[in-house]
């Protein structure tokens, strides 16, 4: 009988089998092929000729499976995601540098225009926001997170 029609007429299939993890051991039991949670999972009826008390064993993790009827392979492409992590890396990268040179040109005009730590906070923001194209709500919150830097440095 071939290994559809198997399929077909029955959620599980009988197996007599080496263990390939154990070869000392020789299993005899059913595979599910139900279209469900229980897909690839055991019934295992004998080890080395013995009957076993706990029969079931449950396959790996339930995951979608790359293959549909007649064995039609889906896999995704590797390179698709690869690219898109890469891609994903790369954007995460930019933006923390842009952060980073952000932090950096408003240390420098705050030491430019004598402001430290204890500065006003709308006072530096009205004086140096105009040179900077990103949101103004992000400026003003890198002027506090440098003037916390500043009272670090000072202390």
């Amino acid at each position: 009988m071939k290994r559809g029609q198997q399929v077909l007429d029955s959620n599980y299939s009988e197996f007599s089998a080496t263990d390939p993890f154990n070869p000392q051991n020789h299993v005899e039991g059913q595979v599910s092929f139900s279209r469900d949670r229980h897909y690839g999972s055991l019934k295992i009826k004998k080890i080395n000729g013995e009957s076993v008390n706990e029969p079931r064993i449950f396959g790996t993790p339930k995951i979608a499976y790359p293959f549909g009827l007649g064995h039609n392979y889906r896999f995704p492409s590797a390179e698709r995601k690869i690219a898109a992590s890469t891609g994903r890396i790369e954007q995460m990268f930019n933006i923390a540098k842009r952060v980073s040179d952000t932090r950096k040109k408003i240390w420098e005009l705050m030491v430019r225009h004598a402001f430290d730590s204890n500065t006003d906070t709308a006072t530096v923001f009205h004086k140096i926001a105009n040179q900077f194209d990103q949101d103004k709500r992000l400026i003003y919150k890198t002027i506090k997170n440098v003037q916390k830097m500043m009272k670090i440095e000072e202390e």
